[in-house]
């Protein structure tokens, strides 16, 4: 009986150092939306779930895989752009790191947000038969590249009107 005893206490003891020592990272989800010219993150906050305890929260490391687009900035804790103002759109795969344990996600990087006009015109005047480019009437700004195109069968320019 006292060996049963024994091997229950052991056992016992082995379970609690198990199940002490295996920490699980959970992540809030595993794909991150960022709009373009927002940063993105290295923080363990940013990404794992919101329960998580604060020691787990400290040791956790992110990784992205390594890329010549960007370079961590450690004292903010973003991803730079080394070609550019922002970081390009596109799918950044990371990991989060705790010890041994590893559990990869996706932060895709979109472009959401529409063109803004820069001094629109509702109404504009041009000689009939003239040659028109958009570009001299109508300006817009965006992060990503703006054209400004016209649909030339809607567009009659032998008549008034």
């Amino acid at each position: 009986m006292k060996f049963f005893s024994k091997c229950m206490s052991v056992f016992s003891v082995l379970c609690l150092l198990v199940g002490c020592s295996s920490t699980s990272i959970k992540l809030q989800k595993e794909s991150f939306l960022v709009e373009l010219g927002n940063p993105i993150s290295v923080d363990a906050k940013t990404y794992l779930d919101k329960d998580s305890d604060k020691s787990l929260l400290k040791e956790t490391t992110i990784t992205f895989e390594e890329n010549d687009l960007y370079m961590v900035d450690k004292q903010r804790k973003i991803l730079t752009s080394t070609t550019g103002e922002y970081l390009p759109v596109g799918k950044y795969h990371a990991k989060a790191r705790h010890g041994k344990i590893e559990k990869e996600f996706v932060v895709e990087v979109k472009d959401t947000t529409a063109p803004k006009f820069i001094d629109f015109k509702a109404e504009i005047s041009i000689e009939v038969g003239a040659e028109v480019k958009l570009e001299d009437y109508f300006k817009a700004e965006d992060l990503s590249q703006v054209t400004i195109s016209i649909n030339k069968d809607e567009l009659n320019l032998t008549k008034e009107g």
